[in-house]
């Protein structure tokens, strides 16, 4: 918790916004796109993304309120599957748990800590020497009916801050072993309560 900006001021954070560019990985295909996303932890996301080469008319808009997801492409709203609201809101929990707040932290394996909140799957994560989160393992459902679990670990990098709260400027997912996400940070700005 220190790491990030100590305990007392983690608790204060409301939200927190980023925006930046991500590469997403399609088999042998790589989608470059740019991203704008607001996230209170654990409550409700909202993630503005669009093709890099084509611009902000390509924009497509994922929300998550609590146990409602949805999706707006070429200004129609619609709702998420259950599978795919389930599988967004735990995926968005993710950097709720970055936060390292509103989570029960207890020690889990080979030094790692395990991370729980009620909803959401519990994560375990590594910190390097400095005490910053270098890495996290964690088990999200299906975004399919009826699919297989998708264990998925994320490396973090870098460092960006604003109001003294500390979040990684690169984050990359790997999904069931295979480059799944890469996020590059440009501008990260927090909201305190």
């Amino acid at each position: 918790m220190t790491a990030v900006g100590g305990r007392a001021l983690i608790e204060q954070v409301r939200s927190i916004r980023w925006s930046g560019t991500a590469a997403v990985f399609v088999g042998a295909k790589t989608i470059d796109l740019g991203v704008e996303t607001v996230l209170e932890p654990f409550v409700r996301a909202r993630s503005d993304s669009w093709l890099v080469m084509e611009g902000r008319s390509t924009r497509r808009t994922l929300m998550i309120e609590g146990d409602q997801g949805f999706k707006v492409v070429d200004r129609q709203q619609s709702a998420l599957s259950p599978a795919a609201t389930i599988n967004e809101r735990q995926q968005f929990g993710v950097y709720g748990y970055m936060l390292m707040a509103g989570a029960r932290w207890t020690a889990g394996r080979g030094g790692r800590m395990r991370g729980e909140r009620t909803g959401f799957p519990p994560i375990e994560i590594a910190c390097g020497p400095d005490g910053r989160i270098k890495s996290a393992d964690y088990v999200v459902a299906s975004p399919d009916q009826g699919g297989q679990p998708i264990r998925e670990h994320f490396a973090f990098a870098g460092t960006m801050s604003d109001k003294g709260v500390n979040w990684p400027h690169k984050i990359a997912i790997v999904q069931d072993g295979k480059p799944f996400f890469a996020l590059s940070i440009d501008e990260f700005v927090v909201t305190l309560r």
